[in-house]
C-alpha cells in the first residue's frame, strides 16, 4: 500500500507539470507582421506503469501547449486499469482530492475522472494563465528548477521532468 500512495504521489506531481516530446504545430496570429510572428507549439509526452505487486496498470498522456517555450496549458488523460476496486477506489479519491485542493489553492484547473467497470480515466486540463504558478512554486520549492526567471513553466524544464519519471516523448 506505501508503494500505492508512492505511486500517487508522483502522479499527482506528474500532472501538474507534465508533457515533452517533438510534434510542433507553429501558428501566426492574424494581424501580425512575421517579425512579431507569435510560435505555438504542442509537444506529447506518454507514461506507462504497470504494478503487479499492487496489481494495477497506469497509462498517462500528456499534451501541452506551449508558445515561446513557455507552457501555457497542459491537457492530461490518465487511465488505471485493476480488477481490484480498493485499488481504484484509493486512485479515484486521492485524484478527486489532489485537484480540487490544488485549484481551489491555485487555480487553473477543470477535471474530470470517470469510472467504469476496472478502469478510472481522468482528464484534466491545466490552464497555466489562470493558475498562481508563483504561488504554487514557493510551496513547492522543488520545482524552481523548472520555471523560468519570470516564473513561467518552460519546455526544457518539462522536459527535464519527464525524462527523470522515465516518459517517453515523441
Amino acid at each position: 500500500m506505501k508503494k500505492l500512495l508512492k505511486s500517487l504521489l508522483v502522479i499527482s506531481m506528474v500532472v501538474l507539470v507534465s508533457g515533452c516530446g517533438d510534434k510542433k504545430e507553429e501558428v501566426q496570429n492574424q494581424g501580425e507582421t512575421p517579425k512579431q510572428e507569435a510560435t505555438e507549439k504542442t509537444y506529447k509526452c506518454s507514461l506507462t506503469s504497470n504494478d503487479v505487486v499492487n496489481g494495477y496498470k497506469l497509462e498517462s498522456l500528456y499534451e501541452i501547449y506551449a508558445k515561446d517555450d513557455v507552457v501555457k496549458k497542459v491537457v492530461t488523460e490518465e487511465k488505471v486499469t485493476s480488477e481490484d476496486n480498493a485499488i481504484l477506489d484509493t486512485f479515484e479519491t486521492t485524484l478527486n482530492d489532489t485537484y480540487k485542493a490544488t485549484d481551489e489553492a491555485y487555480g487553473g484547473y477543470d477535471y474530470e475522472i470517470v469510472r467504469s467497470g476496472d478502469e478510472l480515466v481522468s482528464t484534466t486540463t491545466i490552464d497555466y494563465s489562470a493558475m498562481d504558478l508563483k504561488k504554487y512554486v514557493e510551496d513547492n520549492s522543488v520545482l524552481k528548477s523548472y520555471v523560468n526567471d519570470n516564473n513561467e513553466l518552460t519546455v526544457e524544464g518539462i522536459k527535464k521532468l519527464y525524462t527523470s519519471l522515465g516518459a517517453t516523448c515523441d
